[in-house]
C-alpha cells in the first residue's frame, strides 16, 4: 500500500467519525445534520479513492472510479449548507430551490455512472485517463459545477460575514468558510484545473476536505459551532416554546405555526400553512377577532386580549393572545405574529372557584347560625348578616375589633384558653359562653370554632359559627324540672303500690294466725309470698330511681331471702346459688317472671328436701341473642314418675304454666338427680 492510498483510507475513517461527532452534538439542528451528511459523503468518496488506487486490475479500478463520480453531490450539499447557515429559509421553502441545487449534481453523477471511464496507472495508483475524450468531458462538467458551487457558496458566506455585526457570528462564519470553502477551492485547483493543463498530481481533494471537516469539528467542540446561529436559536425557541405561535401574512393567510399550536388545534402543519386565518379565528361582527384587536397602522405595538380559536374538531378554545405587527421597512407591513396560551384549565378553575364562591355565599346567607372570621390575633375580619343581627352591631363597628369583646367578662378567660387549644385540634364544638350584645344585654351562646389553613397547612384564620341558645336552655331547664317532677310522682306511686302490697301481705299474715287448718294456713302463706314478690319489684323501682327496669340479680337476692325467711329455712342446710348476668327487665316482664321464680323456689323448699334433707338450689338467668334463658334446678328427690305437669291441678303449677304463656315462653321440665325447670322467653 503506497502512502497516497493510506492517506485516502485515513481520510475515509476520519470523515465517518467526524460526521457522527457533528451529528450527535445537536441532531435536531438542520445545519448539524447537513454537515454530518457532507462528512459521510466525503468519507465514502475517500474510500472509493482508496479502492481504485489499490485495485489490482483495471476492471476493479474502473468499478471504483465509476462510484467516485458521485462527487458532484458535494458542491450541492455545500450550497445547501450555505443557505441554511445564512438564514435563507425563504428560498428553502420553494421546491424549485432544491431542484436548482441538486438536479445538476444528480445529472452529472448519472452521466459519470453510465460512462465507462478510462483508467491509467500512475505512481500513486490507478486514476482517471484524461486523454480519453469521454473522461475529459466529464471532468470539464465536474469542474464547471464545482466552480459554480464554490463561487456561489463563497459569495453567500462572505456576504453574511460582512453583513453581521456580532463577533461570535463572524467567528462562526470564518470556521465555515475555512473548513468547507477553502478546501474546495484548493482541491478544485489541484485535482481539476492542473490535470486539464497536462500537469498530473495525486488527487488530494478528500484529504483536504477531511482537514476542513476536522477544522469544523474543532469549532463545534470549542465554540459550539454551528448551533449558536440566530436562525438555529430561533428555530429551537419556536419549536420548544410552550405557548402557541401563529404568523400571518398581510393576506391573512397562515405562513408559520409551531408544534404547540398544532398540538392545541389538533392539526397537521400542512393542513394550516397557506390557509386563511378564518380557519382558526372566530368571526365577530364581520371581522376576525385578531384584526378587531389591532390597528395595522400601529407597527411595533403589542395588543393582548382574550379570544377563542377553533380546533380541527370545530371546538372553540379560550386563549390569551398577544398580537403584534411585523414589517419589512417603516411603511411596509409583513404580517402579524400571534403568541398565546390555552386558557381552558384557567377557565375551568375560575368557573369552579366561582361556583364554590356562590355555594359558600349561599350557605352563609341561608345558614341560620352567625358566622364570624378572625385573623390569628383574634381580630374580626368578616361578619355575616346573622351575626350582625344577633349582636346588634353594624359591620364597620366589628371589623378589626377583638372577638372577645362579644363575650361576657367572666367567660373571656375560658374563651382564650379554648382558642389556644384550637390550633392543635383544628375544631372545637359546642362551646357555651355568656355573650354580650351591643346594648349590653347578655344571652347564652354556643360557638363552634375551626382553624382555616392555607395550602401550606399554615393556620391563617379562625372561623366561628355562633347561635343564641338561650331559648333552648330555658326549654331544657323546663324539661329537666318536668322530668324531675314526674320522677318524684313515679317514685311516690311505686312506693305507695309497694306499701299497699305490704298491707295486703300483713293482712294475710294476721288472718293466718286465726287458722288452725294446716292446708289453709299453707295457702295463706303462699299467697303472702306472691304478694311480697310483687312488692319487692316496686320497692326496687323506687329505691334505685330507675322506674322502667328491674335489676335481675338484685331482685333475686331479695326474693330468695324473703322466701327462706317466710318458711324458716336454714340457708346452711339448703344452699342457694344465683348466677345472673347484669340484666334488666321492664316491669311488664319482671312481675310474671319473678312470680314464676317465687313458685319454683317455694316448691323446691316444700317438696325437694323432705325430712330435713340437705341440698342446693341453683338459679341461672342469662340472655343469649334476643332470648332470656331461666333455669331453676335442685338436687333433691325429683318429681314423682306419674306426675304430668300439664295436667296437674295445683295452683302453683297452673300459675307457672299460665305466666310462661303470658311471657310467650317455652317451659321444659327435667327430673334426673333432682328437678330442673327451664323457661325460654
Amino acid at each position: 500500500m503506497n502512502i497516497f492510498s493510506l492517506l485516502s483510507l485515513i481520510a475515509s475513517v476520519t470523515c465517518l467519525f467526524l460526521g457522527n461527532f457533528i451529528y450527535y452534538k445537536n441532531p435536531q439542528n438542520s445545519l448539524n445534520r447537513l454537515v454530518a451528511i457532507l462528512a459521510i459523503l466525503i468519507g465514502f468518496l475517500a474510500f472509493t479513492e482508496f479502492a481504485y488506487r489499490q485495485a489490482e486490475t483495471i476492471g476493479t479500478a474502473i468499478f471504483w472510479l465509476r462510484l467516485s463520480t458521485l462527487w458532484p453531490l458535494v458542491p450541492a450539499v455545500l450550497i445547501h449548507i450555505a443557505l441554511v447557515f445564512t438564514g435563507k429559509k425563504g428560498l428553502l421553502k420553494h421546491e424549485l430551490t432544491y431542484l436548482l441545487i441538486y438536479a445538476p449534481a444528480v445529472i452529472i453523477s448519472v452521466v459519470g455512472l453510465i460512462t465507462n471511464p478510462a483508467a491509467v496507472h500512475q505512481y500513486w495508483g490507478w486514476t482517471y485517463n484524461l486523454n480519453d475524450p469521454s473522461v475529459l468531458l466529464f471532468f470539464v462538467l465536474i469542474s464547471i459545477w464545482s466552480l459554480i458551487g464554490g463561487v456561489l457558496t463563497s459569495l453567500l458566506i462572505l456576504k453574511h460575514y460582512f453583513n453581521t455585526a456580532e463577533e461570535l457570528e463572524k467567528k462562526q462564519t470564518r470556521y465555515i468558510f475555512l473548513g468547507l470553502i477553502a478546501p474546495l477551492i484548493f482541491s478544485l485547483t489541484v485535482d481539476l484545473i492542473l490535470p486539464l493543463s497536462s500537469i498530473r498530481f495525486p488527487e488530494i481533494t478528500m484529504v483536504s476536505a477531511t482537514v476542513g471537516l476536522i477544522f469544523i469539528a474543532y469549532g463545534v467542540w470549542r465554540y459550539r459551532l454551528p448551533i449558536l446561529t440566530p436562525a438555529v436559536a430561533a428555530d429551537k425557541i419556536i419549536s420548544t416554546m410552550s405557548n402557541f405561535l401563529i404568523i400571518l401574512n398581510t393576506q391573512k393567510k397562515i405562513v408559520l405555526v409551531n408544534q404547540s399550536a398544532l398540538n392545541l388545534l389538533n392539526y397537521k402543519r400542512e393542513d394550516l400553512i397557506g390557509k386563511s386565518s378564518s380557519l382558526i379565528f372566530r368571526l365577530k361582527e364581520g371581522v376576525w377577532d385578531i384584526f378587531q384587536n389591532i390597528n395595522l397602522d400601529e407597527i411595533g405595538q403589542v395588543k393582548t386580549f382574550e379570544t377563542e380559536i377553533k380546533s380541527s374538531e370545530n371546538n372553540f378554545i379560550p386563549v390569551l393572545m398577544s398580537v403584534s405587527l411585523i414589517k419589512i421597512n417603516e411603511n411596509e407591513p409583513l404580517g402579524l405574529v400571534c403568541i398565546g396560551s390555552d386558557l381552558t384549565k384557567e377557565k375551568e378553575i375560575k368557573r369552579a372557584l366561582e361556583e364554590s364562591e356562590r355555594l359558600y355565599s349561599t350557605l352563609v346567607k341561608t345558614d341560620p347560625d352567625a358566622i364570624i372570621t378572625t385573623d390569628m390575633n383574634n381580630k374580626i375580619s368578616y361578619t355575616s348578616k346573622q351575626a350582625l343581627e344577633m349582636y346588634g352591631y353594624e359591620n364597620k363597628e366589628l371589623i378589626g375589633h377583638s372577638i372577645f369583646d362579644l363575650i361576657a367578662p367572666e367567660y373571656q378567660e375560658i374563651a382564650r384558653k379554648d382558642q389556644e387549644k384550637i390550633q392543635s385540634k383544628d375544631v372545637l364544638r359546642n362551646l357555651e359562653y355568656k355573650l354580650v350584645k351591643k346594648n349590653g344585654d347578655q344571652f347564652i351562646g354556643e360557638w363552634n370554632i375551626a382553624v382555616i389553613r392555607n395550602p401550606e397547612e399554615k393556620p391563617v384564620a379562625f372561623m366561628i359559627t355562633a347561635r343564641d341558645i338561650t331559648h333552648h336552655k330555658n326549654i331544657e331547664a323546663q324539661m329537666q324540672a318536668s322530668i324531675q317532677e314526674k320522677n318524684v310522682l313515679l317514685k311516690e306511686i311505686h312506693h305507695r303500690v309497694k306499701n299497699n302490697l305490704q298491707i295486703i301481705s300483713s293482712l294475710l299474715n294476721l288472718q293466718s294466725m286465726h287458722i288452725d287448718d294446716e292446708n289453709a294456713l299453707e295457702v295463706f302463706k303462699e299467697s303472702q309470698n306472691r304478694v311480697k314478690s310483687m312488692a319487692i319489684v316496686h320497692e326496687n323501682l323506687y329505691q334505685t330511681g330507675n322506674f322502667a327496669e328491674v335489676n335481675v340479680a338484685e331482685y333475686l337476692k331479695k326474693l330468695t331471702e324473703n322466701i327462706y325467711s317466710s318458711y324458716g329455712v336454714d340457708m346452711d342446710l339448703i344452699k342457694m346459688d344465683i348466677n345472673a348476668q347484669d340484666l334488666f327487665l321492664d316491669i311488664n316482664t319482671a312481675i310474671p317472671c319473678f312470680l314464676i321464680i317465687n313458685e319454683l323456689i317455694t316448691n323446691c323448699i316444700k317438696h325437694a328436701f323432705p325430712d330435713g334433707r340437705p341440698g342446693k338450689i341453683i338459679i341461672d338467668f342469662k340472655k343469649v341473642n334476643d332470648k332470656h334463658i331461666m333455669r331453676i334446678r335442685d338436687n333433691g328427690v325429683g318429681l314423682p314418675d306419674d306426675l304430668n305437669i300439664k295436667k296437674t291441678n295445683t295452683l302453683g303449677m297452673q300459675l307457672i304454666t299460665s305466666l310462661t304463656a303470658q311471657l310467650d315462653g317455652e317451659l321444659e321440665v327435667k327430673s334426673n338427680n333432682g328437678t330442673e325447670f327451664e323457661i325460654i322467653f
